[in-house]
């Protein structure tokens, strides 16, 4: 563009300069989201302005330097006295400030400018958990770009395993991750649920596919399978704002940083800002804590592949081995006054749970002793009652949620993992039906909120039935371990027989097609 001589030393300042004149010229004009959903006349005019504002911002400090650097050449190439004295006079006149050429700024568009600028994308999703990864995996595979916002600054890998059943390995199925999946985890191949207090033990031995996958292999693969970039680490949400009937939703973020989206999606958890914003009860707490581990066994275990649930009074232990040498656990306790301040100790977890467990065999008790400390989790269960699920909208314009901001429920079915994969397929499938790649580039603000407010309106509809389902049976299980009296519990026992007389009925639902 402007090689000159280098008299002024000045070749490569320039370079860098248009470097960054260029790069925020187009910034300015073009997202990402352009260059891969606009269509070829729309992004070739856009990207004609974004060039022609920097041409003519680079013009006039170019013509300057060159003509600097030229006459200087002249001076030195020249051997008339009259030319040289010429050259000299034009110097003096045009450029008297011998370092003036290194006091120009090319600005801090592409630093300051931008973090305070408002950026606006077509679909975010909040929170990068299993829910949000799969979202945007669902997305992605159906064509629709976007990008996830997560608080914390690398993926949230914390805590233990997940049992995922039938229904969550047909969503993996379709989000194109089972098969990986399915080498790092041994499938379970029955249900046995023991009775201690009464020595009654029952087996289901038809269960359909059931694996228990360590929580941090499932987030690497799903995140592994998004295209580059797709997460955005130590993005915290302060508050979602719409301010206008017709207007999008603005996500301020911690640090003055503000996101519009087109379409926002929570995937935020059971304490989700996005859910907040849409006027959702607040989730409800069971009187039972939850503590959850994995168990190594360095020479293999001799755990059957079964999921075993033990019942001792109101306290529940679950085992499920995950390999020939880990094996993923879990207790629930009930509450007590002196449980106020749940503590993230992991060796003071452990030896609260075992000092639980009287009664239960001398395996229960080793296995939770010997837990590795950094899988060691200990919280209070909540829940969003079945009643709010029936009669929640969760939509506002183009905002909804997903996961546990959706319908967290307790894990006495070990389907809060697979719940959510469903929404994922469910909630892209409806979006890619009503809005394509091409609309959130180019409709109008209205149109597109009209098309995308359907597409929520279908995803709701759709997962409703299933949800309250879902949830109105761990509200039921959950019931059963917090009472003492036996009165409900034989009500509640009456209840689960009634209503979900097959006990792996909920592993049979299909989420369908992406």
């Amino acid at each position: 563009m402007h090689v000159m001589g280098p008299f002024l030393g000045q070749g490569g300042s320039p370079a860098l300069e248009d470097a960054i004149v260029l790069a925020r010229c187009l910034g300015q004009k073009i997202r990402a989201e352009d260059l891969s959903n606009c269509g070829r006349q729309i992004l070739i005019d856009k990207a004609g302005e974004a060039i022609d504002q920097y041409v003519k911002e680079r013009r006039k400090r170019l013509v300057a330097v060159s003509t600097r650097t030229y006459v200087t050449g002249l001076l030195l190439q020249t051997q008339s006295q009259l030319e040289k004295f010429t050259a000299t006079m034009l110097l003096v006149i045009l450029f008297r400030d011998p370092i003036g050429h290194t006091k120009y700024d090319c600005g801090c568009g592409l630093d300051m400018d931008m973090d305070s600028m408002e950026e606006t994308h077509d679909i975010v999703i909040v929170g990068g958990g299993i829910c949000g990864l799969a979202t945007a995996l669902a997305l992605h595979r159906k064509g629709l770009r976007s990008i996830i916002l997560e608080k914390s600054e690398t993926l949230r890998d914390t805590g233990a395993a997940i049992g995922i059943r039938a229904n969550g390995w047909r969503a993996l199925d379709q989000l194109g991750v089972a098969s990986e999946l399915r080498q790092r985890a041994n499938p379970i191949h029955r249900m046995r649920d023991v009775w201690i207090d009464v020595g009654k033990q029952q087996e289901i031995l038809e269960i359909g596919e059931c694996r228990c996958v360590k929580r941090n292999d499932l987030i690497k693969v799903l995140a592994d399978a998004l295209p580059p970039r797709t997460v955005r680490f130590g993005s915290q949400i302060v508050s979602v704002n719409a301010d206008q009937e017709n207007s999008y939703p603005t996500l301020q973020l911690y640090g003055d940083k503000s996101i519009q989206a087109k379409v926002l999606i929570g995937c935020d958890g059971s304490r989700s800002t996005v859910a907040d914003f849409l006027g959702l009860k607040s989730t409800k707490k069971f009187a039972i804590l939850s503590v959850r581990g994995l168990t190594s066994y360095p020479n293999g275990h001799a755990f059957d592949y079964e999921l075993t649930r033990m019942r001792r009074g109101n306290i529940l232990v679950g085992r499920v081995p995950i390999t020939d040498k880990l094996v993923f656990w879990f207790v629930a306790l009930p509450r007590t006054p002196s449980d106020e301040k749940l503590t993230d100790d992991p060796e003071v977890i452990k030896r609260l749970t075992s000092s639980k467990l009287s009664g239960f065999s001398s395996d229960v008790v080793e296995m939770i002793e010997g837990a590795e400390l950094d899988s060691v989790t200990l919280t209070r269960l909540r829940h969003r009652a079945p009643w709010d699920l029936l009669l929640t909208t969760f939509r506002n314009r183009t905002v909804t949620v997903a996961g546990d901001a959706m319908h967290v429920m307790g894990p006495f079915l070990g389907q809060g993992g697979s719940a959510a994969l469903e929404d994922a397929v469910v909630l892209a499938r409806c979006l890619a039906q009503k809005v394509s790649a091409e609309d959130l580039s180019i409709c109008s603000k209205k149109i597109l909120i009209n098309k995308a407010g359907e597409a929520i309106d279908l995803y709701v509809k759709e997962r409703r039935k299933r949800l309250v389902a879902l949830s109105t049976r761990t509200y039921i299980t959950g019931l059963l371990l917090e009472t003492r009296s036996k009165l409900v519990k034989f009500i509640v026992i009456m209840l689960l027989v009634i209503l979900f007389s097959d006990p792996v009925g909920h592993t049979k639902y299909d989420c369908g097609k992406l």
